[in-house]
């Protein structure tokens, strides 16, 4: 069985099953994971700091295994017809191209409804905003604004000095 924690092999793919593989910059997930910890209370690690959460994050030790391991398995599968691997940049750099992907990969029938249907698109791309899940589904793990729960991530620069 696959989890999401187990980085996937080809072993692991069922045939008949489609999958859909999510990467994202292994900053933005690095500061994402690391403001994730440090709110929940499980984690234990209000006072734990920045660098030390980047050598556990370094070395996939802190209980969901190496983000680097997942990472090239999932790509090593782009090449399997029912793997679509894309990639978080690439859908907020170009949300058009990676929807249509999606559909496509999908269903035939999805891609070709989605391409002849502009006002179906748009609402498709409007409905998939962090802005508009933001208004329909509220994660607020503490009753205050938090920047992990933004999906946005603008303000990486002032953790991550590349």
């Amino acid at each position: 069985m696959l989890t999401p924690l187990d980085p996937p092999r080809k072993k692991h793919l069922n045939a008949d099953a489609k999958y859909v593989y999510v990467a994202r910059n292994p900053w933005d997930c690095y500061v994402s994971f690391y403001l994730h910890v440090c709110n929940l209370s499980p984690f234990r690690f209000q006072d734990g700091t920045f660098d030390e959460f980047l050598e556990l994050f370094l070395r996939g030790d802190f209980g969901y295994g190496d983000y680097f391991d997942h990472l090239l398995a999932g790509y090593a599968l782009n090449h399997e017809p029912n793997v679509l691997f894309v990639t978080y940049e690439q859908i907020k750099e170009d949300t058009r191209l990676v929807v249509l992907k999606l559909a496509y990969f999908s269903d035939e029938r999805y891609g070709r409804a989605l391409e002849t249907n502009d006002c179906l698109l748009r609402t498709l791309m409007k409905r998939s905003t962090v802005e508009h899940m933001k208004k329909v589904l509220v994660l607020d793990v503490k009753g205050e604004e938090n920047p992990a729960m933004n999906g946005l991530f603008k303000g990486r620069k002032v953790y991550v000095i590349v």
